[in-house]
C-alpha cells in the first residue's frame, strides 16, 4: 500500500476500530489510540514532502490499479505541488483536533474519536462522487477523478467544519434549552 492510500485509509481503519471496540470505561485508552493513530497518519505524510521532486509538475507518488474490472474502474491517486501540502495539513489538523477534544469530550469518547477519524476520511466521499459523476459520467477515468475530487473536497471542507461545528453546536444547544 502506498503512502497516499495509507494517509487516507489508516485514520478510517483506526476510527472503525475505536467505534467497534471503544468503551467509556476505557476513555483514556481510546484517547491514546486516537492520538497514536492520528500521529502515525501524520507521520505517513512526511515522506511525501521529503521525497517530493520540485523540478516537475507531474503527479507524484501515483498509485494505480484496477479496482472493479467488470466496469473498468481504477483506483488512482497522486499529488502535485499544491495538493501535497494539503495532504500534510489535513493530517496535522487531525492530530490537533484529537488533542483539542482530549479533556473536552468526557462522554462517549470512543464514539467521538472514532467518528471523527472516520469523518476525516469520508466526509466528502459522496459529494465528490456525485460531482465527479456529473462532470465526467461513469467512464474509465471516473474512479481516479473521484478520488482526486474527494481529496480536494476533504481538504477544503475539513477546516470549514472545524469553524462551523462549534457554532452549530451552540445554536442547537440554545434552541433545545429554550424549549425546556
Amino acid at each position: 500500500m502506498g503512502l497516499l492510500s495509507l494517509a487516507i485509509w489508516l485514520p478510517i481503519a483506526i476510527g472503525a476500530l475505536l467505534l467497534a471496540a471503544g468503551r467509556d470505561e476505557n476513555a483514556g485508552m481510546v484517547r491514546g489510540v486516537a492520538l497514536l493513530g492520528s500521529i502515525v497518519s501524520f507521520l505517513v505524510t512526511l515522506p511525501l514532502i521529503t521525497r517530493f521532486d520540485t523540478t516537475t509538475a507531474a503527479l507524484q507518488f501515483q498509485e494505480k490499479f484496477t479496482w472493479i474490472e467488470r466496469f473498468n474502474v481504477h483506483y488512482h491517486l497522486g499529488v502535485d505541488g499544491l495538493s501535497v501540502w494539503f495532504v500534510l495539513l489535513t493530517a496535522f489538523i487531525t492530530v490537533i483536533v484529537v488533542i483539542a477534544g482530549w479533556e473536552v469530550i468526557t462522554e462517549r469518547v470512543a464514539q467521538y474519536m472514532g467518528a471523527f477519524l472516520i469523518l476525516s476520511g469520508l466526509m466528502s466521499l459522496l459529494v465528490s462522487g456525485i460531482a465527479t459523476y456529473r462532470a465526467v459520467g461513469f467512464g474509465e477515468s471516473f474512479a481516479g477523478l473521484w478520488v482526486g475530487a474527494w481529496l480536494t473536497a476533504w481538504l477544503v471542507a475539513f477546516p470549514v467544519v472545524l469553524v462551523v461545528a462549534p457554532l452549530a453546536r451552540r445554536t442547537v444547544t440554545l434552541l433545545v434549552e429554550s424549549r425546556q
